[in-house]
């Protein structure tokens, strides 16, 4: 579920759980299903989830265990850590949307 109005009103994103993360002041929201099958793909949306895009964040399906942001709330980069299998260490791949928002916001935006 998420709200634009500060909880007054909730609406319904996905049918299944989520890994959340808010990146950039919540200027994007980034999602990858908590399930216990290995996934290579995460959405993403710059428009409080009124649409939600598609990344391949891997060329390797990797058991997502959770999702980290870079420290500041500014941030565009993100962590994406699990496994291969269940019996390989930790994976950790960077997802950067820096490319992705070239402008910085100023204060007539």
């Amino acid at each position: 579920y998420i709200t634009s109005d500060c909880g007054k009103t909730w609406r319904q994103v996905f049918e299944e759980e989520h890994h959340i993360l808010y990146l950039d002041h919540g200027g994007v929201i980034v999602a990858i299903k908590d399930t216990s099958i290995p996934l290579k793909i995460l959405k993403f949306s710059v428009d409080e989830g009124q649409t939600w895009s598609t990344h391949n964040f891997t060329s390797i399906s990797v058991y997502v265990d959770g999702l980290l942001s870079e420290p500041g709330d500014e941030t565009l980069v993100m962590t994406v850590f699990g496994h291969i299998s269940y019996q390989s260490d930790w994976e950790l791949v960077k997802v950067d949307f820096r490319p992705s928002f070239p402008r910085e916001c100023t204060d007539e935006d």
